[in-house]
């Protein structure tokens, strides 16, 4: 990934728990308020394909039935299918109910997809899925959403050749000790920048799930 250079003006995150991190105002937004999830990768969209959506495996997530594990598969063949028709295979997202009886949908562009109010008075357990059209991982700003929006329990990202990745909160999440843990490695892994900076921190906090989350890949 290509390294970018920091803009001059700095702003410290208004998200709560995040106040002494650091960070381009271009790079991570105020989860709660904005409700923005943002890809960071600087590659080309890649055109989703029938083969892509037929590929999308399963996963186990703790908590869920089967049958649910079933439909949220499902789901994320829909959501592709959703983004390549409806939206240029672009960033798409879909919000579901606890329950799995209500769905909303949204269009982004080419980097992220913005949720505004919308997700205001929906509950609280809420289920997020979303594609990322140049096929990273969780972006730095996919995170503070997670650990930050306190409706929020599961987001799963559906990369556009058809591979799943899924971060799932816990009974006894303990949102300070996410929010504590990501910081730390933030500022000790984020020293320029760079896109690859990002990532890493990324990566270091989701293999040590501490907080009380499950976090797993699935080709």
């Amino acid at each position: 990934m290509r390294a970018f250079v920091i803009p001059a003006r700095v702003e410290r995150l208004r998200v709560e728990g995040f106040k002494s991190v650091k960070i381009p105002q271009k790079s991570l937004t105020n989860a709660v308020k904005g409700g923005i999830i943002k890809e960071s990768s600087k590659k080309g969209v890649t055109s989703i394909t029938d083969s892509a959506i037929e590929k999308v495996p399963k996963v186990s997530i703790k908590g869920f039935t089967d049958e649910q594990n079933t439909f949220i598969q499902q789901q994320h063949k829909e959501l592709l299918l959703y983004a390549r028709d409806e939206n240029e295979s672009k960033e798409v997202a879909f919000v579901f109910k606890k329950d799995f009886s209500e769905k909303i949908s949204f269009k982004g562009d080419e980097e992220h997809v913005s949720f505004g109010a919308a997700l205001q008075g929906k509950g609280n357990n809420l289920f997020v899925m979303h594609n990322h059209p140049k096929n990273s991982g969780y972006s730095d700003t996919d995170i503070i959403f997670f650990i930050s929006d306190e409706r929020v329990q599961t987001l799963t990202l559906v990369k556009n050749n058809g591979s799943v990745e899924v971060i799932n909160k816990f009974e006894k999440f303990d949102r300070l000790k996410a929010t504590n843990t990501f910081k730390r490695i933030y500022k000790k892994t984020v020293k320029t920048g760079t896109e690859h900076e990002k990532d890493m921190a990324v990566k270091k906090f989701l293999e040590k799930g501490y907080g009380g989350f499950e976090w797993m890949k699935k080709e």
